[in-house]
């Protein structure tokens, strides 16, 4: 399985805030990963929340030991809260009296012998699985109103995240000719329901 990850990411007008963040890596070390996050509004300055869980997740990802469990991930998520925190206090001066906080979408794909691909999630968003030459599309995570109340985001109120985590591994060949598709809850206006895309 190979990687080809590209990145987008919508416009804002100039006088509001953008909390969404996103990017992408192709690590040296066989290991490419895509991120998403998705700050959340009614909390006090989310973008801070959101490019750091970006910029944090893709610099440890890279020490990823292979075939990473979900306690891998829910102690790389913890972590990524304390960072927040961290950066949220250093841009103050002080603790906030509200903690920024975001949610998060990685796609990481191994291609190391044993690895494949894992998604994980916390909070909303859109996860498909798109086959290039049609239509339809296998959602995997769909935004519903009540997730983040449901599976929670990355807060540094929380001591323990525990995000979603879904493997997909090197074998399964059906993967060959799909694209994986993860994004903000905005990006399924794009979308019919049961996952097809709008012409």
């Amino acid at each position: 399985m190979s990687a080809n990850i590209r990145g987008g990411r919508a416009v804002r007008p100039y006088y509001l805030p953008c909390q969404d963040a996103g990017n992408f890596d192709v690590g040296q070390t066989g290991i490419a990963a895509a991120v998403v996050a998705d700050g959340v509004s009614n909390n006090w300055r989310s973008e801070i929340a959101s490019s750091c869980a970006v910029s944090e997740f893709l610099d440890r990802i890279a020490a990823a030991p292979e075939r990473p469990d979900a306690d891998f991930y829910s102690g790389l998520f913890t972590d990524l809260t304390n960072a927040i925190r961290k950066q949220a206090e250093s841009e103050t001066g002080r603790r906030p009296d509200q903690w920024p906080a975001t949610t998060l979408l990685v796609a990481v794909f191994d291609q190391r012998a044993t690895g494949g691909l894992t998604l994980a999630y916390v909070g909303d968003g859109a996860i498909w699985l798109v086959r290039g030459d049609r239509q339809d599309g296998i959602p995997l995570l769909l935004p519903t109103a009540n997730r983040i109340g449901l599976e929670g985001v990355l807060n540094p109120e929380d001591e323990h995240i525990h995000p979603v985590v879904i493997r997909l591994d090197n074998g399964a060949s059906w993967l060959g000719g799909w694209l994986v598709v993860i994004a903000t809850d905005g990006v399924p206006l794009l979308f019919k329901d049961g996952g097809a895309i709008k012409r």
